[in-house]
């Protein structure tokens, strides 16, 4: 007995399966995520090394070349790209698809730290990235406020952003741009020379006292503690004290030869919001977390916030994925519904019959619902590619229905009954219509 000729002889059965696909769809379409794109792992691998304040070709000579040499044995390894920048070098590795990136990962770092020897010192390590697209924010905040961006990023950092990454579904929430804060120490050559100190003199006085170290343990009775000397500085005060060398017993301190400032890192860029300095705030939501309600509760944290948060500071959103998304799903939605419709209209229009056509239109929504279990058990979310083939599979569906009705009507014609009909003509169509859908998934 064909699936067909089962289906027009088991009315009862085949109703009752039908209203348990409707509810397993139902079920499963609350339970799959919301995202602007799929998870995906890209088979790239980024190595990135910073080593500030050298010209991009001397980068290439010194860090860029022995990393790509380093490599370029990699199994897998399919192409190498890269770029050499003012104080950083990026080496982009693809590898053949299929790939396990962690272990690829694993190796690019065992092969970079074989060619150390190579690579300048001082220069920091080297730090190997997997592209990931749930590694994209989900938010970016430009705020203003305060006196002045380097506070208005300090209070961010332990006020804002540590509130935030407790948010079920954020991963991390990190504050750039702005001014960072930056002790400057400027050694007056004069005062160098008739101390005879050196510059190296200051800058090995200062790597000396500014560090916290461990001085091993103490046992009392059945109690041990760990003993550390804490002496990383607290304040300017602490700078100025650190004591260079000493000339007969007299100490020259750092505020001798030097002169103390409390200033601001060199600044490479400029953000402005609203013709305001500002400073950004970038929200990453966990691998799996659904991205709109990950976002609706950030913006829900910073709302209760703001009766806590000074006055004058604003949160503005620059790119938020929720809003994209929920704004994609209502047009996606909006267009599936009037295109049904319009599809149902037509379809009445020249069949000129309203079986059918309810027929056809039923069969649209349960197909959609038998879809969304198979996205649910495959672990897929709604993004921008699952809603486009939504989009494809319903202009399908009404081809297929109405090649197959029109069959049904022939017979019809021809005088059989409505069941023999039924049965012979969606069967003779079968061949057709799965042969038909098979080419287009593999073109798709």
């Amino acid at each position: 007995m064909s699936l067909a000729e089962f289906s027009v002889k088991k009315k009862v059965t085949v109703t009752m399966l039908t209203l348990i696909i409707v509810l397993a769809g139902f079920v499963s379409f609350f339970g799959l995520g919301l995202d602007l794109l799929p998870d995906m792992e890209f088979p790239m691998i980024s190595v990135v090394t910073k080593y500030a304040g050298v010209a991009p070709e001397d980068i290439e000579t010194m860090i860029t070349k022995p990393v790509e040499e380093a490599c370029s044995s990699l199994k897998g390894l399919k192409n190498i790209y890269s770029v050499s920048l003012e104080g950083s070098s990026v080496v982009m590795l693809e590898f053949e698809w299929g790939t396990n990136l962690d272990f690829a990962a694993q190796d690019a770092r065992e092969s970079i730290d074989m060619m150390k020897v190579l690579i300048p010192s001082d220069a920091d390590n080297s730090m190997v990235l997997k592209f990931n697209m749930s590694q994209m924010p989900v938010i970016f905040f430009g705020v203003t406020g305060m006196n002045d961006t380097m506070e208005l990023r300090e209070y961010l950092k332990d006020n804002v952003a540590s509130r935030i990454e407790r948010l079920d579904g954020v991963a991390s929430a990190i504050v750039i741009g702005g001014k960072e804060r930056e002790i400057h120490i400027s050694a007056d050559r004069v005062k160098l020379q008739s101390y005879g100190v050196s510059v190296n003199d200051v800058i090995s006085a200062i790597r000396m006292e500014n560090v916290n170290t461990s001085a091993g343990n103490i046992t009392q009775k059945y109690t041990e503690y760990f003993v550390r000397t804490t002496g990383e500085y607290k304040d300017m005060d602490s700078i100025k004290n650190t004591v260079v060398i000493k000339i007969d017993d007299v100490p020259v301190y750092i505020k001798d030869v030097s002169q103390v400032l409390d200033s601001f890192k060199e600044r490479r860029d400029i953000t402005r919001l609203n013709g305001k300095d500002a400073v950004l705030m970038m929200i990453t939501k966990q691998s799996g977390a659904n991205t709109v309600k990950t976002s609706d509760r950030v913006q829900k944290a910073l709302e209760n916030m703001k009766a806590i948060m000074p006055a004058d500071i604003e949160f503005y959103p620059v790119m938020d994925q929720g809003h994209i998304i929920k704004k994609m799903l209502s047009q996606t939605l909006s267009n599936g519904i009037v295109g049904g419709a319009l599809a149902v209209f037509f379809l009445f229009a020249f069949l000129g019959n309203w079986r059918p056509t309810i027929g056809i239109a039923v069969a649209i929504p349960i197909s959609i619902m038998a879809t969304f279990i198979g996205l649910y058990l495959m672990g897929y979310t709604f993004n921008i590619f699952t809603l486009g083939g939504f989009a494809l599979v319903v202009g399908m569906l009404v081809d297929n229905a109405v090649v197959v009705i029109e069959n049904i009507f022939r017979h019809l014609e021809e005088g059989q009954t409505r069941n023999a009909s039924s049965a012979v003509g969606a069967e003779e169509m079968t061949l057709a219509i799965t042969t038909s859908t098979l080419t287009t998934i593999a073109v798709f």
